[in-house]
């Protein structure tokens, strides 16, 4: 079977400029629209000899510098009646007429029913047809082919475009022709044709058809506050840019092509002979210079662009030296590339199923389809993975999800540590949420909010992680009763409840109010049945199992398999207990293997630490999400007991058909055998397949399903129990506020606010009372 030819430019970085189109001599490459709407060569393998000529000709893979790197810069205007027509100060026209007076062709952008295309003319009415700034990637045709075919017929050709188009050209062309004059404009991006044609259509009425949009209409004057004018078959209307969908979505960099994000021709030296664009903020050298009704930047990059200027300089109404540093500050896209928006990915996946403003809406506020909510900040590998399945599950239903930017007060260890690096990476992150009123606000941007997975329903895990909001944020408190409330495979750590009675109240309140509610472990289920009466609720997969293969294997695939060993991620309490030394010794032995150790202490990256697993041949963990990879990986593992809720283990080995592998202090011996040959994996993960499954049809149900109606819900009791809540934190915040003196206390105050809310109650908080006064005290004396 032939093998296929892949172009070098990847398509990141590929510019769209069609160098490789029109240079193959086989004609197996052809310009196609991705989804995004954009240009990229696709090759015809029936077709391609593999010559390799499109890669060797490709702008990006070998991009050239060839002309000055101190440009001389000049502020011009042609004539008022020029520039009233144009969108800056009237150079594209000056320069045109000069070469078409000459005998000459002129190559450029214009309307083609709602897309932009490059033709090559030398009739006065199609270089009007080129002139106006256009907001988008134009389609070159044939007319790198036009160009080449006039200049081997010595005929004088003017090229103008953006800079990678004229990277393009030269590519092409591959020789410098001495009637070959290029103009790039100087370019902010190039934004999505597919989403301007979106623009359109949801602003024309019935049976109007488009004519063009002129992007600066100059009806205000020449300015930053843009107004565009759309013309149809039967009227014009106009926006600002404070209010025209379009020009907000272009210019916050919401639609702009991939490798405009890093574009290798947005430098100096330049590409063409000459750059123009508008001189912004030219005021700021002389104010004479701006008239409001236009003024253009020229850069001379060469000799041949110096006899360009030469030709109309003495035409033009003004022209004034200036230094370059000017002409940089109103036009940073000169030495740099636009930074694209956060939410540029997340854009161009709503555009799809929404309009144009909804879509930027949603963007501008950070909204997404569905939030998460989670301890992916905690300093865990098992609970950062547990928030980007959950992602992974929505984004593989075509849904834009993101993980609630929240990080409580006491995450202090979370800058600069693994999970800081991974969440930076591969975490779609709202802006950071600090306090109750932030957490509301999300209401405004997203309809559905899911909580899970992992021990967020855990009471003291809870309690510690909501330090500066409300406990019962994890049960999604803040939401209104407009959108909807899921938990996925949330955990309540054990097998029982282990809040208070106060707790116990608000969990009943909230958690009746779920839309669709989702546990972890069986015992989750009798939990919500026996202490909450909540009968609906399901048991799903831990939502590390939901992350895709491919991606696992691209965060592992720069650890390589080094050696074999066995991987020993165990918590540090275990280290000195003698049975847990003698059982490494004796696994050493009987495997013939070297031990690894790692824990959280090590420091190794999250992709690392998968890697040590998934590299490793035999596993021993303690570690519940330490588990659960050793079985996607596909590792004989051996779990060692903690005190820590084992029934989250059984709950797993029964739903995979797994032979409960767990020891402790008073079983440390195993069939090796049974553990290390007779595992059938494939059976394992045929259930893995089908407990996804079950997960993954359960939560696009849940999303799709109506939003319940809880508007009428009131429970008495806990609006008593909410009182007696506020009127107790008071109490101790007066306490606080009296006796609060050096921050050792602070600790004990934690200590009699939990006392302060059990069951307890005052004699309790008496006695600690006392027993903080007692160490006040002491400390005095230290």
């Amino acid at each position: 079977m032939k093998e296929e030819f892949k172009i070098d430019c990847a398509q990141r970085d590929c510019s769209g400029c069609s160098a490789c189109f029109a240079t193959c001599p086989m004609n197996a490459i052809s310009m196609k629209e991705n989804d995004e709407g954009f240009l990229y060569p696709e090759i015809d393998s029936e077709k391609c000899t593999n010559c390799g000529l499109c890669s060797k000709i490709c702008p990006v893979v070998n991009p050239k510098y060839s002309n000055t790197s101190e440009p001389d810069c000049y502020a011009a205007m042609a004539n008022d009646e020029i520039r009233k027509d144009s969108s800056s100060g009237g150079m594209f026209p000056m320069l045109a007429y000069t070469v078409l007076g000459n005998g000459g062709y002129v190559a450029g952008a214009v309307w083609e029913g709602k897309r932009v295309v490059h033709i090559v003319s030398n009739k006065k009415e199609d270089v009007e047809k080129m002139r106006k700034s256009k907001y988008l990637q134009s389609s070159m045709e044939n007319c790198y082919s036009d160009i080449k075919q006039l200049l081997e017929d010595d005929k004088e050709v003017l090229f103008t475009g953006t800079p990678c188009q004229v990277a393009g050209l030269k590519a092409y062309l591959r020789k410098d022709y001495e009637k070959l004059f290029t103009v790039e404009i100087i370019c902010h991006g190039t934004p999505s044709p597919m989403v301007f044609e979106k623009y359109i259509d949801e602003n024309l009425k019935d049976d109007e058809k488009f004519v063009n949009t002129d992007f600066r209409d100059k009806v205000n004057g020449w300015n930053l506050s843009f107004i565009t004018t759309t013309t149809t078959n039967t009227r014009k209307f106009s926006f600002s840019s404070q209010t025209d969908t379009f020009l907000k979505v272009f210019l916050k960099n919401l639609c702009l092509r991939q490798s405009c994000g890093d574009c290798k021709f947005n430098k100096i030296p330049r590409q063409a002979d000459l750059t123009i664009g508008d001189f912004w903020r030219i005021k700021k050298f002389s104010k004479k210079l701006d008239d409001r009704k236009g003024t253009s930047v020229l850069l001379v990059n060469n000799q041949k662009g110096q006899l360009l200027f030469d030709n109309i300089k003495n035409k033009l109404k003004v022209v004034k030296k200036v230094p370059i540093k000017y002409a940089i500050k109103g036009n940073p896209n000169l030495v740099g590339s636009s930074k694209f928006h956060t939410e540029s990915a997340n854009f161009f996946k709503l555009i799809q199923k929404r309009t144009l403003k909804e879509t930027l809406d949603y963007c501008l506020s950070g909204g997404a389809d569905c939030m998460i909510l989670n301890y992916w900040f905690a300093v865990n590998y098992g609970v950062i993975l547990t928030c980007y399945g959950v992602q992974c599950l929505a984004e593989k239903l075509g849904f834009s999800a993101k993980v609630i930017n929240y990080r409580p007060n006491i995450t202090y260890k979370y800058e600069g540590s693994f999970s800081e690096s991974f969440a930076n990476k591969y975490l779609n992150l709202t802006e950071e949420v600090k306090t109750y009123d932030d957490f509301v606000k999300l209401n405004n941007c997203c309809d559905n909010f899911i909580v899970g997975s992992d021990q967020v329903w855990r009471a003291s895990i809870v309690k510690t992680h909501s330090t500066n909001v409300t406990e019962s944020i994890y049960l999604l408190d803040f939401v209104n009763n407009k959108n909807k409330k899921l938990s996925y495979a949330a955990s309540f750590g054990k097998d029982y409840f282990d809040g208070d009675y106060i707790q116990e109240n608000i969990f009943r309140h909230f958690i009746k109010q779920f839309d669709a509610i989702s546990v972890r472990e069986n015992d989750g289920c009798k939990i919500l049945d026996k202490t909450f009466d909540v009968k609906n609720s399901i048991r799903l997969i831990d939502s590390v199992f939901l992350i895709p293969k491919e991606k696992l294997d691209d965060l592992t695939k720069e650890y390589k398999k080094e050696g074999k060993y066995i991987a020993c991620f165990v918590l540090p309490y275990f280290k000195k207990a003698k049975w847990y030394k003698n059982f490494l010794h004796d696994m050493e032995d009987k495997l013939g293997l070297p031990i690894k150790k790692f824990n959280f202490d090590s420091k190794i990256s999250v992709e690392e630490w998968l890697a040590y697993i998934k590299n490793s041949e035999f596993v021993i963990t303690d570690s519940y999400h330490g588990t659960c990879f050793s079985i996607i990986f596909n590792r004989p593992f051996v779990q060692i007991k903690n005190s820590d809720c084992q029934s989250r283990f059984e709950t797993l080995f029964q739903m995979l058909s797994i032979e409960d592998n767990s020891i402790d202090k008073n079983m440390t011996e195993i069939d090796l055998e049974r553990v290390l040959i007779s595992r059938d994996w494939d059976k394992i993960n045929k259930r893995i397949e089908f407990e996804a499954d079950i997960a993954t049809k359960w939560f696009e149900d849940a999303i799709k399903a109506p939003k319940k109606d809880f508007s009428a819900y009131n429970d008495s009791n806990f609006m008593l129990i909410k009182s007696q809540l506020d009127m107790r934190h008071s109490d101790l915040m007066l306490f606080i506020h009296k006796n609060y003196r050096k921050i050792y206390c602070k600790y004990y105050l934690m200590k009699i606010l939990r006392v302060f809310l059990k069951k307890s109650k005052r004699k309790a908080l008496t006695a600690k009372i006392k027993e903080y006064k007692t160490l006040r005290r002491i400390y005095k004396k230290i």
